[in-house]
C-alpha cells in the first residue's frame, strides 16, 4: 500500500511540472501566434466594413448636394485664364461627410466580426472549420475628414486639378481577451478634372502668338 502511494506521488510530482510546462506553452503559442493572426483577419474584415460605409457616405452626400465639378472653382471668366477654388464649399463638404460617416458607423456597433481559429493554419481545407473568435466593433469619438488638391500641367494651357477627400475613423476591436483600437484612413477622389485655357496658335522661339 505505501508502495503504491508512494508511487502515485512520484507520478503526480512528475506530471503536475510537465503539465504546466505544456500548459505554459500553448498560452505562449496562443498569445503569440493564433490571437495576433485572428485580430489581423478580423482587422481586414472591418476595414473592408468601414470603407464600404466611406464610400456610401460619400455617394449619398454628393447625390444629396447634387454638385459637380464646376460648382468647386471661383472664375471671373468663361474660359478658365484664372480661377479659385471655393474652399468654404469643400470645407462644408468635409464637415457634412465627416458628419454622414460618423451616423453610418454608428450601424457597427450591432456588428460582430467571426474568425475561425483553425485559419491561422493557413490550410484552405480547413480554414472555416472549427470554433471561433467573435469580435465586437465600437466606433471611438467621430470621424476626421479634411482635403488636399493638386495642380499639374498636362498640355498647353490645360490643367489637371484633383481634389481627394481624406476621412479618418477610430475603431475599438473588443473581444473578451483582447480590447485594442484601430485607425482606418481612406482616401476618395472627389474631383479628377482638367481645366482648359487658351490655346495660342502659333508656339515659337518660347512665345505665344495667336492668329
Amino acid at each position: 500500500m505505501k508502495k503504491r502511494k508512494f508511487y502515485f506521488l512520484n507520478l503526480l510530482i512528475i506530471f503536475i511540472p510537465v503539465f504546466l510546462l505544456c500548459a505554459f506553452i500553448m498560452l505562449c503559442y496562443f498569445d503569440n501566434f493564433i490571437l495576433p493572426s485572428t485580430i489581423e483577419v478580423a482587422n481586414s474584415k472591418i476595414k473592408k466594413q468601414v470603407n464600404y460605409i466611406i464610400n456610401e457616405s460619400v455617394k449619398e452626400l454628393l447625390k444629396t448636394e447634387n454638385l459637380s465639378s464646376k460648382d468647386f472653382f471661383l472664375n471671373g471668366n468663361d474660359d478658365f485664364v484664372s480661377f479659385s477654388v471655393d474652399t468654404m464649399l469643400i470645407n462644408d463638404i468635409c464637415t457634412k461627410l465627416s458628419e454622414n460617416v460618423s451616423n453610418n458607423m454608428q450601424n457597427l456597433r450591432t456588428e460582430e466580426v467571426s474568425v475561425p481559429i483553425s485559419i491561422v493554419t493557413n490550410i484552405g481545407l480547413i480554414s472555416h472549420f472549427g470554433p471561433e473568435f467573435t469580435f465586437g466593433i465600437q466606433p471611438v469619438g467621430e470621424s476626421s475628414v479634411n482635403y488636399e488638391t493638386s495642380f499639374y500641367s498636362v498640355g498647353i494651357n490645360q490643367t489637371n486639378f484633383k481634389i481627394w477627400l481624406n476621412v479618418s475613423v477610430e475603431v475599438e476591436i473588443v473581444n473578451p481577451l483582447v480590447n485594442e483600437k484601430r485607425k482606418y484612413e481612406r482616401k476618395v477622389m472627389l474631383i479628377d478634372t482638367v481645366i482648359k485655357g487658351d490655346v495660342p496658335s502659333v508656339y515659337l522661339n518660347g512665345n505665344y502668338e495667336n492668329n
